[in-house]
Order: C-alpha cells, then sequence, then structure tokens
C-alpha cells in the first residue's frame, strides 16, 4: 500500500542540472512529489529511468519514513540502491557478474556507506544473479 496515494507523479527534467559528472540521474524528493534529472544524453536508456522511478515509487511507498531512513541509515540506503540498480540490471540484460563491477564500485565510492567493497559485492550479488542470463 502506498502511504502517499496522492502524490502527483513526478516531474522529469532532461537536464545535467545538479547532477555531478559521473551522475546519469537523480531523484530529489519534494513535500507532494519527486523531480526526477536525467542527463539529456540518457533520455533513452530505459535503465537509469526505471533505476530513478524506483526511487520515486520508494518515496510514495513510505513517503518521509523514506527520506528520513535514507539520510540516517546506510544499510537502508544500501537496499533501496540495490533495489533501483536492479532495474538496471534488468533493462541492460547483464549475463555475467563482471557486467555489474561498476554498480559495485560506485555504491563503494559515490554512496557513503562506509561499508567494505566486498560486503557490498556479496550483497549485489544476492541481489542481481537472478537476473543473469547465465546464472554466475
Amino acid at each position: 500500500m502506498n502511504i502517499a496515494f496522492w502524490m502527483s507523479e513526478p516531474v522529469i527534467e532532461w537536464s545535467s542540472k545538479g547532477l555531478s559528472p559521473t551522475t546519469g540521474g537523480r531523484c530529489r524528493y519534494k513535500p507532494f512529489s519527486c523531480e526526477i534529472i536525467i542527463r539529456e544524453k540518457y533520455k533513452q536508456d530505459l535503465g537509469i529511468i526505471n533505476h530513478e522511478m524506483t526511487h520515486y515509487r520508494q518515496y510514495k511507498r513510505l513517503f518521509w519514513y523514506h527520506s528520513t531512513m535514507t539520510m540516517l541509515s546506510q544499510k537502508y540506503r544500501l537496499k533501496i540502491e540495490l533495489e533501483a540498480y536492479t532495474e538496471q540490471v534488468k533493462a541492460y540484460r547483464y549475463t555475467k557478474k563482471s557486467d555489474y563491477k561498476w554498480i559495485v564500485n560506485s555504491l563503494y565510492a559515490k554512496y557513503d556507506l562506509d561499508m567494505p567493497i566486498s560486503y557490498i559485492m556479496k550483497r549485489c550479488d544476492a541481489e542481481f544473479i537472478k537476473y543473469l542470463k547465465d546464472g554466475k
């Protein structure tokens, strides 16, 4: 059940406003909606679009709890990012573990998780393995 069932659909802006050079998109939470910013060059990239829409659905599902936990809990942040990155893994139709190594590196370097990269890799393996075509 969505707590914020009345929330408006997100506004998607195709720009690089507020994005770091290594970021393809971002979902910014607002009191009654979300603003999704995706670089123009990724306008056709269903992986990034689905990733950011997952963050919108997380916010809609849990509203302020989601925003608060995202700021306060590294474990929660990893959990929600894994859910969103799973949508990219599925959209890109990855076939092997090495295909998503960039996700592990991104989670380790950019998300301030304060977790060993080996732990992040194990969590990614557990989450993504079922979506790999060859399962390895």
